[in-house]
């Protein structure tokens, strides 16, 4: 009985080793399936990539061919007109590049989806199935007509502002809001409002401080459209005749 129990007390570790072990040993199988899983969407992926870009390349290959029966067909015409050519090539190049000036940048559209920022130069596009959309990056300005202003203590000021912005994420200025500039215009509007309804008739004139805090609001509203506030300030701040 003695040496059935330490027999039964040094087998118990090795029980629990072993026990721990499958434990441990369990899930690698699952492991290897999501590997094998996560292969087979790779390679999906890739597939779905090669079958677009023989697609993109048939698509162009027919458009030129298009075109060079158009030219055979009307050889004689061309001879004596050369003017005449340079209309479908003019066309086929719209539709396959698009040119995109220093100063501003690029936004590729593949199947209504956002891809790749592009920037100045020339670009090739697949016909039909990308769209290229353009936003000037460089420095702008944006003047607000003369907006009347009732301050806390009932007084009717005319008030002029200006904003000078850069826009540094085309993706956000393009995705994030519909129309970007008429956003920020009344968004400017708002933060005068804002800004000056809450000071009193010794306040109300054209200071650095009120500049900061135009600057400041604007970058924080801004921001999340992918604009940088490079300046905002008030160019004029006059009484209304009522409140003289």
């Amino acid at each position: 009985m003695r040496g059935k129990s330490k027999r039964s007390k040094r087998s118990a570790p090795k029980a629990r080793l072993a026990s721990l072990w499958l434990h441990i040993a369990q899930p690698q199988p699952k492991l290897r399936r999501r590997g094998k899983a996560q292969s087979k969407r790779v390679s999906k992926g890739q597939d779905a990539k090669s079958k677009l870009s023989e697609f993109a390349r048939w698509l162009t290959e027919s458009a030129w061919k298009i075109l060079r029966g158009f030219l055979e067909a009307n050889l004689a015409i061309i001879k004596s007109n050369p003017s005449v050519a340079l209309v479908p090539i003019y066309a086929l190049v719209r539709a396959t590049g698009i040119t995109i000036q220093s100063g501003q940048t690029g936004l590729l559209f593949s199947f209504g989806r956002a891809r790749t920022v592009l920037d100045p130069g020339f670009r090739l596009l697949f016909p039909f199935l990308q769209v290229v959309r353009v936003l000037p990056t460089r420095s702008r300005t944006m003047d607000l007509p003369a907006q009347e202003v009732v301050t806390m203590e009932g007084l009717v000021y005319i008030v002029d502002a200006n904003l000078v912005f850069r826009i540094a994420d085309v993706r956000k200025a393009l995705i994030q809001i519909d129309d970007l500039d008429r956003g920020m215009h009344q968004m400017l509007a708002l933060s005068v409002q804002r800004i000056l309804r809450r000071c009193s008739r010794s306040d109300l004139r054209v200071s650095d401080e009120l500049d900061q805090s135009l600057s400041q609001i604007m970058g924080q509203h801004l921001q999340a459209w992918g604009v940088v506030v490079e300046h905002a300030g008030f160019t004029s701040i006059t009484p209304s005749p009522v409140t003289l």
